[in-house]
């Protein structure tokens, strides 16, 4: 009783620290326009529109001709990956370097704009920062490394004013448990074994109770693996910045591929873009679950589907 009560009190007084002051907003010209403002903490458009939703079960299984996916009138193709379960099937090296590869050819093509679109923070995607002419968006957006015009990669981070506060409690809760934390800039998630999962799920309600009471704009998001979680804003989403990029019109054709709830945002960018008229795009859901609920119209079952996809098109 005395250590909950203690823990409790630390979280509260954690409301008092200050964090560092940074731009909570990315401007970059030949990413995203003269005078754009990239804004990934203010909610997304396609967010308060209404999107059809399927179960996988009833999706086409996605195939497309060359023909169909080619750059024309000057513009790009834009691909759009998200990481695990899409790129990897698992942590092993022979799913890494198959990943790799595949990266590796998609970026050499200088008809395509290439994308890895990822919850990790920038340093757990390591493996492909030295990949030319590859960009990365990691932690929902917020995070992002771009290839410059001259082959060149440059870091730009958007950086809200509370992230700090809300990292350094989730450290002070989960110091005492033993869980494995990945600590971002603008998030933090964690991983653990099944038997400390009692002592998560407290802390976790710890957690939302202080969000609640001083961060309401801060979620947990839990998806996909049982004993993982992640603490971040409500609004980095990984269609914010897809479709920051798509209205640049710098593409006639692209696709999108993710396998959870949290890839959705790409999917509604996309189909949000073709109704406007910007090009055509494939948003596809990778997943074997045929219950799964998703707005993506195609799927494809795991990554050596997507890997097979590829192939199909010519990328090794």
């Amino acid at each position: 009783m005395y250590r909950l009560i203690l823990a409790v009190i630390t979280l509260f007084n954690l409301s008092s620290i200050p964090c560092a002051s940074a731009a909570d907003y990315i401007q970059y010209e030949d990413l995203f326009g003269r005078g754009v403002e990239f804004r990934p903490f203010s909610q997304p458009s396609y967010q308060t529109q209404s999107a059809q939703t399927n179960y996988v079960y009833y999706l086409d299984q996605f195939t497309l001709h060359p023909h169909y996916f080619q750059a024309q009138h000057g513009k790009k193709r834009l691909i759009v990956l998200d990481n695990d379960g899409v790129l990897l099937s698992g942590s092993d090296d022979y799913s890494l370097a198959r990943a790799q590869r595949l990266l590796t050819a998609l970026a050499a093509d200088r008809n395509n704009e290439v994308w890895v679109n990822s919850a990790r923070s920038l340093s757990g995607l390591g493996e492909y920062r030295d990949i030319p002419w590859l960009n990365i968006a990691a932690e929902h957006g917020t995070v992002l490394l771009v290839t410059t015009p001259n082959g060149r990669k440059v870091t730009l981070t958007a950086q809200h004013h509370e992230a700090g506060s809300v990292r350094q409690a989730v450290k002070n809760e989960a110091g005492a448990i033993g869980m494995r934390l990945f600590e971002g800039q603008n998030s933090i998630a964690y991983a653990y074994k099944s038997p400390l999962r009692n002592d998560v799920k407290r802390m976790e309600t710890r957690m939302q109770q202080y969000l609640a009471s001083y961060y309401q704009n801060w979620i947990l998001r839990l998806e996909g693996d049982k004993n993982y979680g992640e603490f971040k804003h409500r609004y980095p989403d990984k269609g914010n910045f897809v479709i920051y990029l798509l209205r640049t019109g710098r593409y006639n054709v692209g696709l999108s591929m993710g396998d959870q709830e949290s890839d959705e945002g790409m999917f509604k960018a996309m189909i949000q873009a073709q109704r406007e008229g910007l090009g055509t795009f494939y948003p596809v859901v990778v997943s074997s679950n045929t219950h799964q609920l998703t707005t993506a119209p195609h799927k494809l079952q795991n990554p050596d589907e997507v890997h097979q996809f590829f192939r199909t098109l010519g990328y090794a």
